[in-house]
């Protein structure tokens, strides 16, 4: 019976030590979009951190487009499951820079981020 529970408590513990993945599916990384454009696959289903000039937003507040001036990458972002206050308030202000929390998908081709998060970056001109 010892060589049973052994065995079962061996077992145990070997399933919470492999099973544990280092790299959590479930924490965000930040990335730039240059690095994102260049291996979609690779980033697909992650969570990512990712800033960029805020280049468009469509008229349904569904989307918006972003830009990366150094990597010269224009992203889609799928805005959508964010609340209307947080989507109308990129307009609020005079937003020129947004950082995005999101998980990276890969549909017919084309990397777009779903965003869970969304910061506006408000830049405040003096006088």
């Amino acid at each position: 019976m010892t060589i049973i529970r052994s065995i079962f408590v061996s077992c145990l513990l070997t399933t919470f030590v492999f099973g544990q993945n280092p790299a959590a599916k479930n924490s965000y990384e930040s990335i730039s979009l240059k690095e994102l454009s260049g291996s979609p696959a690779e980033y697909e289903g992650r969570l990512v951190i990712v800033t960029g000039e805020l280049i468009s937003v469509d008229a349904g507040f569904r989307r918006l487009d972003i830009f990366d001036q150094n990597g010269k990458v224009l992203m889609v972002v799928n805005i959508e499951q964010l609340t209307m206050s947080q989507r109308e308030s990129l307009l609020a202000d005079p937003v020129r820079r947004v950082t995005v929390n999101g998980r990276v998908e890969l549909k017919n081709g084309q990397l777009t981020i779903r965003a869970q998060k969304l910061v506006a970056l408000v830049n405040h001109l003096s006088e």
